[in-house]
């Protein structure tokens, strides 16, 4: 919800309505996909953008499942309201009144605060932590694109909340407002299922590392290996019933938890005895480990400090136990809560626990599941059956990948569906480690449905049925099989395919930007050389996922040090292949040094890195270097011209021309966001392309530049900030593109390097997550000087 960092309940809404809905069809198939963004920790919220009105503008709306209503904050005018990313919503006489059936259906049938039918409906929500916003029900456009290419601007009401009473000590998302997706009749939700645009089914998918998707509709039901917990019909939220808890493995005492499902709480609350049960149990078993209360850190209530700084929580999850909890209404129905799922790493280093004691903020029995617990876990309320326990037996549906904007990471292979390999959530960074079934939790104990696979150094849960090629990313489906199919660096492949040939393969590290080619060139070559041996020949690993030393002492040494099986292969000596070794710590690469030293009889090791600064020398000198260059552009062109003959998918030269150059010579890059895009519009134009991954488009950045060169500094501001909020652009990409820009235009040698220096200093203050209205007065200014010197070197 709106106020954060509490759980915010709805308790009570005041307001009357009524609403003549149209007549659904039989049956309504589309669905719609928003890209997600925000995290647990720092920020303390997710939200999307959806856009409101006409014109339409985009305003950024606090995902909660735990409330009804979607309101925004609006100029009525506003009596008090708080800092918001977008300028206030303007009501156009658009107001519900109080005859409206949904006015009703806010309060309760048979209340009314309305004198007469034709006054406007009044609404005001409560929160458990006293906050509470108050305003008036009104209808506006939603455009919305749908995936079966439609485009849909439906009537839809909403609050427009003219005063927000927040507590001094409640954490503010920076969002418009928030987007109500309980299980009443005056959810957004409800409104399209009467209307029969969409089914009344919503899905997220919360990314560990930030972003994700959201999807409302039944498009991305998987049909098979799930098993549905049915929600309690009785509540009003998300209710799943009584739990037990249980931590590494052990019963606890703490026993009938009462579990609601709200993605508006930052953190998972449980009741006051459940809460005193839990910290003991952790306090009793960190015992003896080197932790020690860090009293001084108030992130939150509980934290423990290490000998050193923690820098993620990979470095603490040794120290804790995963958390079960065991549905007791139903048979083997279990939610799986790792440390990830109930620790976080603040900015001072120390680990705090995520659970916090729900009694302090009036919750009573009630024990809130939030975001932290449902990060890297696709959860579905399926609202057109909640009534009933589901074990569905059809073929699955793929699930949704999901336009996002950009990132520096290399994107990971791990979220995946349950008739998938390896389907993704995020399209161009970003990892989601799996899917925990949906709402619905997943069944561990019912292994008719699933089997263990090991992927990248992790365990994921995946079906045990055929994979279905259609749900496959299109990133792993056109992968390189073979060497010849390795779209470029010809003489690095023919060099390494020699020194195999001749069974004088040494030790392989391949370095270079992500999505060049160096996976999939280890992975042919492996391929080439143990045929259907290959499982029992090669081990793959991912060093970001086990970057310590525990993982060259146990997985690799043992693999390394076991006697060969190589029936049918054409080579006996084994293969390592360590995926961003550069991830790794130096006491690891030591480790591994020794390692690659003691078996190098057997066993050959392929490390791959993006930063070749970050191995160290003494790992340098005992492989052979290639170095993986961006792939040109006739490289990029050609592969994705294969892909897109082959998927039969219509893009236009500037739709070609769009990837191409997003790209930035990034294969895997350029194939995402030729999916996402595809999943999002029927044709693959420019415009499209950009307005899936979030960049501005060329015409703008020229708009922009035009602007900067030759308009005031004032007039410059304003409508540079005019664009940047009517497209939802972000500053960072604005920079970057006017970067490359001012590259093609003449302008004085001495002139350009200043600039460009002066735009470097701006996007490295905007990385550390700066004032966006400041930088933009600093790229103003920047140009203005520049036009200045440009002036005076004319005359």
């Amino acid at each position: 919800m709106y106020l954060r960092a509490v759980v915010l309940f709805l308790l009570t809404w005041i307001a009357a309505a009524a609403y003549q809905h149209q007549k659904p069809p039989k049956s309504a198939k589309a669905s719609v996909i928003f890209p997600v963004s925000g995290n647990v920790y720092p920020k303390g919220y997710y939200h999307v953008a959806i856009n409101v009105g006409q014109p339409p503008k985009p305003y950024f709306f606090d995902i909660d499942t735990g409330s009804d209503l979607t309101w925004l904050q609006c100029d009525a005018p506003c009596v008090k309201c708080t800092p918001a990313p977008h300028s206030l919503y303007k009501p156009k006489g658009n107001l519900v009144t109080c005859q409206d059936p949904l006015c009703v259906s806010l309060h309760g049938p048979g209340i009314s605060n309305c004198r007469a039918p034709q006054e406007q409906c009044d609404y005001q929500v409560d929160y458990a932590d006293h906050g509470s916003s108050l305003g008036v029900l009104v209808k506006d456009s939603f455009p919305l694109k749908f995936t079966n290419g439609s485009v849909v601007t439906p009537q839809l009401a909403f609050g427009c909340g003219y005063n927000q009473q927040v507590p001094g000590s409640a954490h503010l998302p920076y969002v418009d407002g928030v987007l109500g997706l309980g299980i009443g009749k005056p959810s957004i939700l409800a409104q399209l299922r009467d209307m029969g645009l969409t089914k009344n089914v919503v899905g997220h998918c919360l990314s560990g590392k930030g972003g994700g998707f959201l999807f409302f509709g039944d498009d991305f039901l998987p049909k098979s290996g799930i098993v549905w917990k049915p929600v309690l019909s009785q509540s009003k939220h998300y209710s799943l019933g009584p739990a037990d808890l249980q931590f590494g493995g052990q019963a606890t005492n703490v026993k009938g938890l009462q579990i609601v499902f709200d993605s508006g709480s930052t953190y998972t609350y449980f009741s006051s005895q459940a809460y005193k049960g839990l910290v003991s149990v952790i306090k009793g078993d960190l015992n003896g480990k080197q932790l020690k209360d860090a009293l001084e850190d108030k992130s939150l209530p509980l934290c423990w400090k290490g000998a050193k700084p923690f820098k993620s929580i990979r470095d603490v999850i040794n120290y804790f136990k995963p958390l079960v909890l065991n549905f007791t209404n139903t048979t083997n129905i279990q939610l799986q809560l790792r440390p990830e799922s109930y620790l976080i790493v603040t900015e001072h280093g120390n680990v705090c626990l995520g659970i916090l004691d729900g009694g302090e903020v009036g919750l009573g029995n009630i024990n809130v599941i939030g975001d932290i617990s449902l990060q890297d876990k696709l959860v579905i309320y399926d609202n057109e059956r909640q009534q009933r326990l589901e074990h569905n037996l059809q073929e699955a549906v793929p699930l949704p990948g999901a336009c996002h904007h950009k990132g520096g990471e290399r994107e990971r292979r791990n979220c995946r569906s349950p008739k998938s390999n390896s389907k993704r959530c995020r399209v161009v960074s970003g990892e989601m480690a799996e899917v925990v079934s949906l709402m619905d939790i997943d069944d561990d104990n019912d292994n008719s449905h699933s089997l263990k696979l090991n992927s990248k150094g992790k365990n994921v849960v995946v079906s045990a049925a055929p994979s279905d090629s259609k749900a496959t990313p299109w990133v792993e489906k056109y992968r390189p099989q073979s060497l010849d199919d390795v779209a470029a660096h010809r003489d690095i492949v023919e060099t390494i395919d020699r020194l195999a040939s001749g069974n004088r393969l040494p030790h392989l590290l391949l370095y270079g930007p992500p999505g060049t080619g160096k996976t999939s060139t280890v992975l042919a070559l492996a391929r080439k050389l143990y045929g259907n041996q290959l499982p029992n020949m090669v081990l793959e690993l991912n060093a970001s996922d086990d970057r310590g030393i525990d993982v060259v002492r146990q997985q690799i040494q043992d693999f390394a040090s076991t006697q060969s099986i190589s029936f049918g292969a054409k080579s006996a000596v084994k293969l390592v292949l360590l995926d961003e070794a550069d991830a790794m710590t130096k006491d690891a690469q030591f480790a591994l040094r020794r390692v690659i030293e003691k078996y190098t009889k057997s066993t050959r090791f392929a490390l791959i890195c993006n930063n070749v600064n970050k191995i160290i020398p003494a790992l340098q000198s005992r492989c052979t270097r290639f170095r993986f260059a961006p792939l040109d552009a006739v490289h990029v062109t050609e592969r994705l011209k294969h892909v897109i003959n082959a998927e039969e998918l219509d893009v236009p030269e500037n739709g070609l021309k769009a990837l191409v150059r997003l790209s930035n010579g990034d294969m895997r890059k350029a194939l995402n966001i030729l999916q996402s895009t595809h999943m999002a519009s029927q044709q693959i134009s420019e415009e499209a392309v950009y307005l899936c991954t979030g960049n501005p488009l060329p015409k703008d950045i020229e708009q922009i530049s035009y602007w900067l060169l030759n308009e005031p500094f004032t007039t410059s501001c304003k409508r540079i900030s005019e664009i940047k909020t009517r497209k939802g652009l972000a500053l960072v990409d604005i920079v970057r593109e006017v970067t490359m820009f001012v590259f093609k235009i003449k302008m004085p040698p001495d002139v350009r390097i200043h600039l460009i220096n002066e735009m470097a200093e701006i996007e490295y203050r905007l990385s550390l997550a700066c004032n966006d209205k400041l930088q933009l007065g600093s790229l103003v200014a920047a140009f203005t000087r520049a036009r200045a010197s440009l002036v005076a070197a004319a005359k």
